[in-house]
C-alpha cells in the first residue's frame, strides 16, 4: 500500500505471500482460501517495507497523534497505520488525506481489501474503528 501510493508498483497482499511463504497456496497464491494469511509482527512488515522502499521508511512502534498525522500528509507522505486485534490478528490501512470539518478532523483511510476510501474521525484510527487499537506506523521518508 505505502509503495504504491507513492507511485511504486502496485503489490497485492497475496503476493507478498506468496512471496514469504512459497509453498502456503502452491497452485495459486491468491485464491482467496485464507492459506497464505499468515500474522506479521512489526519488525517483520519493517523489514519487507525498507527492501521495496530501498529503505526509506520510517517506522514507528506506535500511533501518531492527530496532528502528526496532518503533518506528514501536508507534507505528502501517507502513513501506513497498523492496527492490532489481539488474539486476532492484525490489519494495516493507509491514510492518505484529511478535512477539517466543524465536527473535527476527518481522515481519508484507504484499506487493502478493495482501496475504497472512508473517512474516520481520529479516534476512529485511534481504536481500529473499534475492532482493536493502532499501534504501529509506517512512513515513507522520501518520494
Amino acid at each position: 500500500m505505502l509503495l504504491e501510493a507513492n507511485g511504486g508498483a502496485a503489490v497485492a497482499q497475496c503476493e507478498i505471500a506468496s512471496l514469504l511463504w512459497p509453498n502456503c497456496c502452491p497452485d495459486d497464491p491468491c485464491d482467496g482460501s485464507g492459506a497464505c494469511n499468515h500474522e506479521l509482527d512489526d519488525p517483520a512488515i519493517t523489514a519487507l517495507l525498507l527492501v521495496e522502499c530501498l529503505g526509506k521508511v520510517c517506522y514507528e512502534p506506535r500511533p501518531l497523534d492527530s496532528d502528526e498525522v496532518k503533518a506528514e500528509i501536508d507534507a505528502g507522505r501517507p502513513v501506513q497505520a497498523g492496527f492490532s486485534y489481539g488474539e486476532d490478528g492484525g490489519h494495516l490501512v493507509l491514510v492518505t488525506g484529511y478535512q477539517d470539518t466543524g465536527t473535527g478532523r476527518q481522515f481519508t483511510v484507504l484499506d487493502p481489501g478493495g482501496w475504497s476510501a472512508a473517512a474516520w474521525p481520529y479516534l476512529g484510527l485511534k481504536c481500529a474503528n473499534g475492532l482493536g487499537k493502532w499501534d504501529a506506523t509506517w512512513i515513507l521518508t522520501v518520494r
